[in-house]
């Protein structure tokens, strides 16, 4: 700090020696203050940019699914991969391809993109989707233990209580054990379903064996197991 002095002229030499000490400094800080300011703006306007291309390609694929044209869809989806995988729309497309491949009966393809999305996805909250869909699948197969390492002691949000409940249910019976089966899809059950999913339950509910016989859940179907919801 500036000590006073006895004269406005030892006041002005010694401003001008603080300057001559100092002000390069002060112009640096201004200039990169500036600069960053600058570089700030270029990159937001570059982010939005990345942003409002990834949203298009994505809308063209959800375009296709409603005109259910599906042929398209893994090389969009490739593409947003590949050049917007920082992106929720990367994620989001990769959980649109993998409902096509399973629909096509293409399940290794459909396991890839869930896994990528396990793997990859910015947005958490896509991630318990993906592994759910992914362990419907690996029922399918009758992988026990793939599908288990998924569903059992992983943590769910509170929103998926029910579905994981039913894959618990099919887990079990296809173990055999119908009593734990019986329990966890009338746990299912209990939570408030749409009327489609609420009737599969019931009817895996209904087809299951005695304790110790092998009972694969109802209707072995990528859309049954709830893969293409």
């Amino acid at each position: 700090m500036m000590q006073e002095y006895s004269s406005e002229q030892e006041q002005i030499e010694a401003i001008k020696k603080w300057f001559r000490e100092n002000g390069l400094a002060i112009f640096i800080g201004i200039a990169v203050g500036f600069g960053g300011l600058y570089g700030w703006q270029s990159w937001q306007s570059y982010v939005n940019k990345r942003a409002e291309e990834a949203s298009s390609l994505y809308s063209q694929i959800l375009v296709n699914l409603d005109n259910a044209q599906t042929a398209s869809v893994p090389k969009a989806t490739d593409e947003l991969i590949e050049n917007y995988s920082a992106t929720p729309y990367a994620s989001l497309a990769a959980l649109a391809a993998a409902k096509v491949a399973a629909v096509d009966g293409n399940y290794e393809q459909a396991k890839e993109r869930l896994q990528w999305v396990i793997d990859n996805a910015q947005q958490v909250q896509l991630v318990p989707l993906a592994k759910v869909r992914l362990a419907r699948l690996f029922i399918l197969e009758k992988n026990i233990d793939a599908a288990a390492a998924l569903i059992e002691g992983v943590p769910y949000p509170a929103s998926y209580s029910a579905r994981v409940a039913e894959l618990q249910g099919d887990l079990y019976s296809l173990r055999g054990e119908t009593s734990l089966a019986r329990s966890s899809y009338s746990t299912a059950l209990s939570a408030a379903l749409p009327a489609q999913n609420r009737e599969m339950i019931q009817v895996k509910l209904d087809s299951l064996q005695p304790d110790n016989a092998e009972a694969a859940p109802a209707e072995e179907t990528a859309e049954s197991t709830g893969v293409t919801e």
